[in-house]
């Protein structure tokens, strides 16, 4: 599927699980048999009810998580699903992008607000759980797990947002061929990569790859532990790896807070 945006070409791939093997991650299904996620399970306990007996939220994937390169990704995405966002708050007062971000419903957040993380975490489950469990038309939620751009060509470290209820994602993976100047935002303003882009006289490719839907499960628990010292960190890894092998990309372990102080560095 594809679609012409903006001097860009955007390609759309649907994969399944003939194309993306999670057995090294799940296990296959005869070790472990397929059902709801960790996340969906604990709840349904805590009400009295068993996953067996539900409805899979394969079907209705309410996350989707995807590398953060600039705006090609976040148009592609909002054509193909009108989804909502997690997005810092300084979005939310930039010129006409602000008021398109509030219209979508997305979730802003406060970096520098410590107190606002539980509220964050909190929000993002609720809307799980209105989409998967209770079945209510909202969009979609798509989280940039890495919490900012990068060039393109990493990964840095993933946050905890997207995994922490333990709940079924959709990995994405998005990647961009250019002529002269790439759409990447990195450490430009918005308004100035658009203008710049605007400017471009050639076309950009960008392929936006939808993996299958990534149901966490015990098995993925066990046999990787030592990914990490609690539960989100595990499922983060694994997703992580799943989208450097399918992008071909590097890890980095630069994070966002020393992204920071390089563009105060560039700004002096």
């Amino acid at each position: 599927m594809g679609v012409f945006v903006f001097f860009t070409w955007n390609r759309i791939n649907y994969l399944t699980h003939e194309d993306v093997d999670y057995t090294e991650y799940l296990g296959t299904n005869d070790q472990v048999p397929l059902g709801a996620s960790i996340g969906r399970r604990r709840k349904l306990a805590a009400e009295g009810r068993h996953a067996e007996q539900e409805e899979d939220e394969n079907c209705n994937p309410a996350l989707y998580v995807c590398n953060h390169h600039g705006f090609l990704e976040v148009v592609t995405m909002h054509i193909l699903l009108h989804p909502s966002f997690v997005a810092k708050y300084e979005i939310s007062r930039e010129p006409f992008i602000g008021a398109m971000a509030k219209a979508l419903q997305c979730i802003f957040v406060h970096r520098t607000n410590q107190d606002q993380k539980n509220t964050i975490l909190e929000s993002i489950e609720r809307r799980q759980v209105e989409i998967e469990d209770k079945r209510l038309p909202y969009t979609p939620l798509t989280i940039f797990p890495e919490g900012t751009t990068t060039h393109g060509k990493h990964l840095i470290p993933f946050k905890r947002g997207a995994f922490e209820s333990m709940r079924t994602c959709v990995p994405c993976v998005h990647k961009f061929s250019y002529c002269h100047h790439s759409p990447t935002w990195e450490t430009i303003s918005i308004p100035d990569c658009i203008i710049m882009w605007l400017c471009h006289p050639g076309f950009c490719l960008s392929t936006l790859e939808m993996l299958p839907p990534f149901v966490p499960n015990q098995y993925m628990l066990d046999t990787h532990a030592d990914k990490g010292a609690s539960e989100w960190e595990i499922y983060a890894w694994c997703i992580r790896d799943i989208m450097r092998k399918r992008g071909n990309y590097e890890l980095s372990d630069v994070s966002h807070r020393e992204k920071l102080e390089y563009e105060k560095w560039l700004r002096k």
